[in-house]
């Protein structure tokens, strides 16, 4: 191949690049890489996103467990009114905050797993300088993920 083809590619897709943003990421990757480098890249910002959101969960039931405070998904009816303050009912609400926590963290070493096979995948479809990106708008995406759902359970707290 030519050099200077090689270099016109370069700057080419050096441009591109710079137009690669939160915003356009869905349109770049669909026009420059294929429809199914678009569906995997979307299944792995999907993964990402709910990992976040576990361990913000997981982190928020935790603080339940420590504060000795039932989050309201916990509580639910009985037929006596009496049994909401009885040692039983307590220990039922703790067994199955246990098992909350329990069942979330198993998602999220499934979770990883996979989302860790598909940046693999990623890494074989894309070159470096466009994995770096991709990973600026993920960390983007997950910071603003975390502080809405931080925000929530702050409100949960303190409210």
């Amino acid at each position: 191949m030519n050099p200077e083809v090689a270099n016109n590619r370069e700057n080419a897709l050096m441009m591109n690049i710079l137009s690669l943003s939160i915003r356009t990421r869905f349109e770049f990757i669909k026009r420059n890489f294929g429809h199914t480098a678009y569906k995997t890249y979307q299944y792995y910002e999907k993964i990402t996103i709910k990992l976040e959101h576990l361990s913000s969960d997981i982190y928020y039931l935790n603080q339940c467990k420590w504060n000795n405070l039932m989050p309201k998904f916990l509580k639910f009816k009985v037929s006596n009114p009496n049994l909401l303050y009885s040692k039983a009912y307590e220990k039922c609400q703790h067994i199955f905050l246990k098992e909350e926590i329990n069942i979330k963290k198993k998602s999220i070493k499934y979770l990883s797993v996979e989302r860790r096979n598909t940046y693999d995948e990623l890494a074989n479809i894309f070159p470096p300088v466009i994995l770096t990106k991709i990973n600026q708008i993920i960390n983007q995406i997950q910071s603003e993920e975390n502080n809405a759902k931080y925000r929530r359970h702050y409100n949960k707290f303190w409210t």
